[in-house]
């Protein structure tokens, strides 16, 4: 274990237990979470190379404008 994760953990291990862990439920779930994302990307890439080839064909046709974010 690299050295900040150690004082990281060297923290979290002073906690509360109940703090700990609420702390533990939630990385759980973030690991989860990015472990299932990671998961979709992957089986999905084949369409997502589909749309993003659809979506620069449209920007080299002139089909699309720019907006910024407060604009959409």
């Amino acid at each position: 274990m690299n050295k900040q994760f150690e004082a990281f953990f060297n923290q979290v291990e002073s906690l509360p237990e109940e703090v700990k862990n609420n702390l533990l439920f939630f990385w759980n779930d973030d690991i989860q979470n990015e472990r299932e994302f990671d998961k979709d990307i992957y089986n999905t890439a084949d369409r997502l190379s589909v749309l993003a080839d659809g979506a620069l064909n449209d920007y080299k046709a002139g089909k699309t404008i720019t907006k910024g974010f407060d604009e959409l």
